[in-house]
């Protein structure tokens, strides 16, 4: 090996190892795409609020709006050996629920947002009285919360155990008990509405596991959920239930696929007309008859009249008489089998929601929320590289966004910063859809150059600043850093590379991989040039 080699070897080494990073940056997000579950957290709420009462419809975060019934009751975050926790006192009951107003988990006309499947999980601790957890809860005309026709998962204790329920309120409920379900122990309660009408609820901890389901045929609406607590009527004790901890999972399943069978019946109608001759022969017979009369006088006084009457043959008539007698037999029969049978699939996808700037505008109606969703649904996944990027995506994009999106509601100066930043991604998709256009009769190309575009772009805006700022940073303390395009180029080249032998062979594996090389190369490409240009200048 000669030393003139070796400028050439350090330089393959180099695109080896950065097209390398990129193929597994890209190979970690396709895992998390394949083996992710179809479900999001979407609020994780810790109760690490001030401890004190909270008097007000408005609870803990300005997210937990309660609603008390009865002359006395208490709602207060108290610090305990489990931390902070949300405690409830009711001397009849009361209802605390998450996000059940504007600008939450409902928009400025009360018409709830939320989520339509989800899973709600809550841990508490009854010190009295019978609580859990509600769900599908609705909202009158008065803004007030309508329990009735909700699902409720409670339970009760005492120290020869306690039981778990599972209702439809207004309908008869299903219940399981245990010894071990007891006043003062912390267990973990959580309801699941799923695609179906499926309604399971659970229960465990503390040596109890405990599962009860029901299928819906009619279901309530999609509603907000929360915490219930009633009173101990048996005791006339005060109902008191300490919660630590919540958690919502949005359920963001596979295509769910409704096939309509139709089968097809023949009716087939014959009809057979029959006509038939009948020749009847009819032979009349007239006969004369002729009477006679004469009157003889005998005398004076006497008269005779006699009287005869003569009949003759005169002739014989015969006459044929032809009639048509036509009918008509109709004879019906339906064939059901074999019958045809055509099958149709109709596949109904439900698309993620945008978290963090739904948090960030508040609603998922907003128009800068709809017009991401937009670029999403009516462009990206109309397309088959478009979809295979964003199954990658929405893995990496939902193992975090959750947790910003929870710190936004928390912290109204974060949302604010967010808000603000998201405004040029927008002009940016805007700029992306006109230059795909040209492209749109190949829909695969324009995904192509929208992509392109898109992530050239946010690595330019988003990127290039900092990294201009670190660059000029270290040159004023006298260290020189130089960057080099060659290599993020070559892993894009080799991002096109598969994307197009993906696009021939179908395969959503090499798609997922590609599109994301491409994306990630053309962003750091993006983000490097306003540094790179001003290291050749210097140079010059």
């Amino acid at each position: 090996m000669t030393r003139e080699n070796l400028p050439h070897l350090r330089v393959l080494g180099k695109v080896s190892a950065i097209s390398l990073i990129l193929l597994l940056i890209s190979l970690t997000i396709f895992a998390g795409a394949v083996g992710a579950e179809e479900e999001a957290v979407v609020m994780v709420e810790g109760f690490a609020y001030e401890v004190k009462e909270y008097p007000g419809v408005r609870g803990p975060g300005k997210i937990w709006y309660q609603y008390p019934e009865g002359s006395i009751y208490k709602f207060e975050i108290v610090y305990t050996d489990e931390g902070y926790v949300y405690k409830i006192i009711t001397s009849y009951r009361a209802l605390s629920l998450y996000g059940f107003g504007h600008p939450h988990l409902y928009d400025a006309s009360g018409n709830y947002i939320g989520p339509k499947y989800y899973e709600f999980k809550v841990r508490m601790m009854l010190e009295s009285g019978w609580g859990g957890i509600l769900v599908r809860v609705q909202k009158g005309s008065d803004g007030e919360p309508r329990e009735l026709g909700s699902y409720l998962a409670a339970f009760d204790g005492n120290a020869e155990g306690g039981c778990f329920s599972l209702r439809k309120l207004g309908f008869e409920s299903e219940t399981e008990c245990s010894p071990n379900i007891k006043y003062g122990k912390w267990y973990y309660v959580s309801l699941r509405f799923e695609r179906g009408n499926r309604v399971i609820a659970r229960m465990w901890g503390n040596g109890v596991d405990l599962t009860l389901t029901l299928v819906d045929d009619d279901p309530p609406p999609p509603g907000g959920f929360g915490i219930r607590i009633v009173w101990d009527a048996s005791k006339r004790e005060y109902g008191i239930i300490y919660v630590d901890a919540a958690w919502l999972t949005v359920i963001t399943p596979e295509a769910e696929t409704v096939t309509t069978t139709i089968t097809e019946e023949t009716t087939v109608t014959e009809a057979t007309t029959i006509t038939e001759e009948v020749t009847a022969t009819k032979t009349t017979t007239i006969k004369e008859t002729a009477t006679v009369t004469e009157t003889v006088e005998v005398g004076a006084e006497a008269t005779v009249t006699e009287t005869e009457t003569v009949t003759e043959v005169a002739e014989v008539q015969t006459t044929t008489v032809t009639e048509s007698i036509t009918e008509t037999i109709t004879k019906t029969e339906t064939a059901t089998a074999p019958a045809e049978t055509i099958t149709e699939t109709v596949t109904v996808v439900e698309q993620p929601r945008c978290l963090i700037a739904t948090a960030a505008f508040g609603s998922e109606l907003a128009p800068q929320v709809q017009a991401l969703r937009e670029f999403r649904d009516g462009f990206i996944m109309k397309t088959f590289a478009g979809r295979n990027f964003m199954t990658a995506f929405n893995a990496f994009y939902y193992s975090w966004s959750p947790y910003v999106a929870r710190a936004e509601y928390e912290n109204p100066m974060l949302r604010s910063l967010i808000r603000s930043s998201i405004y040029p991604l927008l002009f940016i998709l805007d700029l992306s859809k006109y230059a795909a256009e040209p492209f749109s009769p190949i829909p695969e190309l324009a995904a192509l150059v929208s992509g392109l575009v898109v992530s050239s772009l946010i690595g330019l805006i988003y990127l290039a600043p900092p990294i201009l700022t670190i660059w000029l940073i270290l040159r004023l303390r006298g260290r020189r850093v130089a960057l080099r395009l060659r290599y993020p180029a070559i892993a894009l080249a080799l991002g096109l590379m598969f994307f197009t032998i993906a696009e021939l062979f179908e395969s959503s594996t090499m798609m997922m991989v590609s599109s994301s090389m491409i994306v990630l190369s053309s962003m750091a490409l993006a983000a490097m040039l306003p540094t790179r240009i001003l290291q050749g200048k210097e140079a010059s």
